[in-house]
């Protein structure tokens, strides 16, 4: 009896007791055993003693030899939804996504069978696409509950896993880094290595390598990202490949080894090029435009621009246009071009809805911009709503301290009685943070570095 699949068993004696029209109190009460008992023995959740199986066995009139066998309708049904599944999966990852969620609604599964892990992952996959973060949010903790309720039945799907990467990326994209972070390293510790859907153990890793350089652990991010350069062999999925070029095209902006960066982004652009990526290519430009603006190329950093803003009509993802507009806009204000710096930072502005931490990049580089012609108080307004911002989204201290010293200036131009409050919490930030040094009133404009979206599952 000890070999029992438990949930197997379950269902059995949840079948026939539905089948003779006994309540779980009146079957409990005619074994002698409690109702919650009970309960958790039908959905599996928990062996009883041998003798109150015996007691339930008899009642519904159940041969105990035919419990060792698995019931071949219910194996064919198991392997027809699996299989439905996969096509639905398909579907929904080839831009068939209302399709997908139709025939998802049609299977009708009930909530305790354990494919409805998978379910509630794929519903959070489509509500994902569809920038419904606090549906996707719901359902992807569905699936990981019902995944650890059904663990032994389907640990190898990496619904686990694959549920929390995609829960990183739904927090990425509301702009809490760290909350992102946090579910990267969740992911990573449930990965099931010789599980299915394992292309998902690499894109957890280049999650942890943009989160970590957007929250300014660049070391890290780098070290992470030269280790799976190691690796790059074992990688499938062009995806990861030119994210994995881009992001060490922008770790070596950093660094400021312009040229190395680069090399990496004109061969991110040759791959996305032959694969036909329009998404990264778009990226890929603006990173390389970084690049060349850094090393006093503007004419050929507007040219990467342009080429990406070619691009305009096949990229579905708004949210990437706010980087491309924010980079355009500081090398026309390089260039002495203020009308045009001006009408694309304010493009990036707009479609920073879609990306807050390039939203707040690009109400520092606005305000900025006022700065310069002199306008303080709308320059004001810019680096306020830059440093709510950064505060709320717990960006990193960089980010922060550079949108609030340039709230400072602006309000001892202004005469803002706030002047001192905003000073004093500038301290306290910098206490915080340990980065000691003097206090530096930052009036340039940043080198800002173009960010990649994560790989979608």
């Amino acid at each position: 009896m000890e070999n029992f699949d438990i949930i197997t068993q379950g269902k059995i004696i949840r079948k026939h007791r539905k089948q003779k029209g006994l309540r779980l109190k009146d079957l409990a009460k005619r074994c002698g055993i409690s109702i919650a008992t009970l309960s958790k023995v039908e959905k599996g959740k928990a062996q009883t003693k041998i003798e109150n199986l015996e007691k339930i066995f008899k009642e519904l009139d159940i041969n105990f030899d035919n419990l060792t066998l698995i019931d071949p309708e219910e194996k064919a049904n198991n392997e027809e939804i699996v299989f439905d599944l996969l096509i639905i999966e398909q579907d929904l990852d080839m831009y068939n996504k209302e399709q997908a969620i139709n025939d998802l609604r049609k299977l009708n599964l009930q909530e305790d069978n354990p494919h409805m892990a998978v379910v509630h992952y794929l519903k959070g996959k489509y509500l994902n696409k569809k920038r419904n973060w606090k549906k996707a949010n719901f359902h992807f903790h569905q699936a990981i509950r019902l995944y650890d309720e059904n663990y032994k039945k389907i640990s190898q799907t990496n619904i686990k896993a694959a549920s929390y990467c995609e829960l990183s990326r739904t927090f990425y994209h509301q702009g809490y880094l760290q909350q992102a972070l946090n579910y990267v390293q969740k992911g990573l510790e449930s990965f099931i290595f010789k599980g299915e859907r394992n292309y998902y153990y690499f894109h957890l890793l280049i999650n942890q390598v943009i989160y970590l350089f957007k929250l300014n652990n660049t070391e890290e991010a780098s070290r992470i990202l030269d280790n799976m350069w190691k690796k790059r062999d074992e990688i499938d999925g062009t995806d990861v490949i030119l994210n994995m070029y881009e992001m060490k095209a922008i770790i070596l902006n950093k660094f400021q080894l312009y040229n190395e960066a680069i090399k990496y982004a004109l061969k991110g652009i040759e791959i996305a090029r032959v694969y036909k990526m329009f998404d990264r290519s778009f990226e890929l430009w603006t990173t390389l435009s970084t690049s060349y603006s850094n090393l006093g190329n503007l004419h050929k950093a507007e040219k990467c621009l342009s080429k990406a803003l070619n691009l305009k009509k096949k990229i579905n993802k708004k949210h990437l246009y706010t980087k491309t507009y924010l980079q355009l806009g500081l090398v026309y204000n390089k260039l002495g071009n203020s009308t045009e710096a001006k009408n694309n930072l304010e493009l990036a502005v707009k479609y920073g809805k879609y990306d807050k931490f390039g939203c707040c990049e690009a109400y520092i580089a606005l305000g900025d911009w006022y700065l310069i012609q002199k306008v303080h108080s709308e320059a004001k307004n810019y680096f306020h709503k830059a440093f709510e911002l950064a505060e709320v989204h717990n960006f990193n201290i960089e980010i922060t301290l550079d949108a609030l010293s340039k709230l400072i200036r602006c309000c001892k131009m202004t005469g803002d009685s706030k002047y001192k409050d905003y000073t004093d919490y500038y301290f306290e930030l910098q206490e915080k943070s340990q980065s000691g040094g003097d206090f530096i009133m930052n009036t340039q404009i940043n080198k800002k570095y173009s960010q990649p979206d994560p790989p979608e599952g």
